[in-house]
């Protein structure tokens, strides 16, 4: 799949810079936990938990993350890179961030239920453009508070299988595909250490 090549690029453009900027002074390694508040076309809002690791240099932060999504009934896990930006050189600052990645359905396994049901999930795009103000804590710890836009994609290809047909002949199955496309407004907490 393209999105995979993409994401394994990025991941490695990633790690490249996280090394070379070790290499240099004031280079920090930086930590995030993070929660979502998720609201889009669902009924319902949903809720969204990361980590993200990486290294601060100057304004800048680039890092790789993982977390838990939960919204309008389905349970997912984003794997994404994520590069943010201070926008001040201050410690209370505004700042910007994007996230790109992959979206995999918790559910990853076929599942056959009874009646000739086959039901398979595929993951997707997953991505995140957020704007937000930090707040220093402590020497080592930060809060930051965000708002921005999400995006999640992922498939279900159900298959149902109807058994035989005129003249002893096996059916074709029946095949349906659902393309889930999750676009949210999101609000995020953030604690940096």
């Amino acid at each position: 799949m393209i999105i995979n090549k993409i994401i394994i690029f990025l991941v490695i453009i990633n790690l490249a810079v996280c090394s070379t900027l070790l290499g240099q002074n004031k280079v920090e390694f930086s930590s995030a936990f993070k929660a979502d508040l998720l609201n889009g076309e669902a009924d319902k809002a949903g809720t969204e938990l990361q980590f993200v690791g990486g290294v601060a240099y100057k304004s800048w932060f680039s890092g790789i993350g993982a977390g838990i999504d939960y919204y309008s009934g389905f349970k997912s896990i984003p794997v994404f890179i994520e590069i943010g930006k201070d926008l001040k050189s201050k410690k209370n600052t505004p700042f910007v961030n994007a996230d790109i990645g992959y979206n995999w359905p918790l559910i990853n396994k076929d599942y056959k239920l009874n009646y000739g049901l086959n039901y398979k999930f595929q993951g997707g795009l997953y991505y995140e453009l957020s704007f937000g103000y930090k707040f220093v804590l402590t020497k080592s710890l930060s809060m930051a508070l965000s708002a921005g836009y999400s995006y999640k994609n992922f498939k279900e290809v159900d298959s149902a299988y109807y058994g035989i047909g005129p003249f002893d002949q096996p059916l074709p199955p029946r095949v349906d595909v659902y393309d889930y496309r999750f676009r949210r407004i999101t609000v995020k907490i953030a604690f940096w250490f």
